[in-house]
């Protein structure tokens, strides 16, 4: 089965992402026919584990409740609504990343990856960055208006605390179809349970 370990989001930010993802594509036309998340799947990805045995899953998921036990719950503030990747000029994917500068996201992430790796789940190369996926480009392209349309889209929020709550992670199996994929939230893991 295919899965990820992410942060999942509450109501308040999976609406607040799509006004920011509506807004972009108002802006920004050569957008629009992109592979855009679906609100349901909006998810701030932890850790990718890829193809693991169904049979595995639950021991999997008390390892990890176990290391993620000894984090207490932080919030994550906002950095930016519209970041392009990898550059403005060619960007392949828009994310909005969030400000880890206290390190807990990372330190999260580490501790999952240390679990995962007794699983045969290759530890991470590439350092931990906080961020949740708005869109993945069929081609790379520029990104002109849309970024500035998504800040303003957030700067005119009514949300006074623009802080991502992070009390628990998901284990998701990830089904592609050709609709695109569908998540299933196999588990929740509590932090600071313990």
């Amino acid at each position: 089965m295919r899965t990820f370990v992410g942060i999942d989001l509450d109501d308040t930010w999976r609406d607040l992402l799509s006004t920011v993802c509506r807004a972009i594509r108002a802006a920004e036309p050569a957008w629009v026919s992109d592979k855009w998340v679906p609100e349901e799947n909006l998810h701030l990805t932890v850790k990718f584990l890829g193809e693991l045995p169904d049979e595995m899953l639950p021991r999997l998921a008390e390892d990890l409740a176990a290391a993620c036990s000894r984090i207490e719950p932080f919030a994550l503030p906002l950095d930016r609504a519209v970041v392009p990747v990898p550059q403005a000029h060619r960007a392949r994917m828009l994310w909005s990343c969030f400000d880890d500068s206290e390190g807990r996201c990372s330190e999260l992430a580490s501790a999952i990856d240390d679990v995962t790796a007794t699983y045969g789940v290759p530890p991470e190369n590439r350092e931990f960055r906080a961020h949740v996926t708005l869109v993945r480009a069929r081609r790379p392209h520029a990104l002109g208006p849309g970024g500035q349309a998504g800040d303003e889209t957030v700067s005119g929020t009514l949300v006074d605390d623009l802080r991502l709550p992070v009390h628990a992670v998901t284990l998701f199996a990830s089904k592609l179809t050709r609709q695109g994929a569908v998540y299933d939230r196999m588990a929740s893991m509590t932090l600071g349970m313990r």
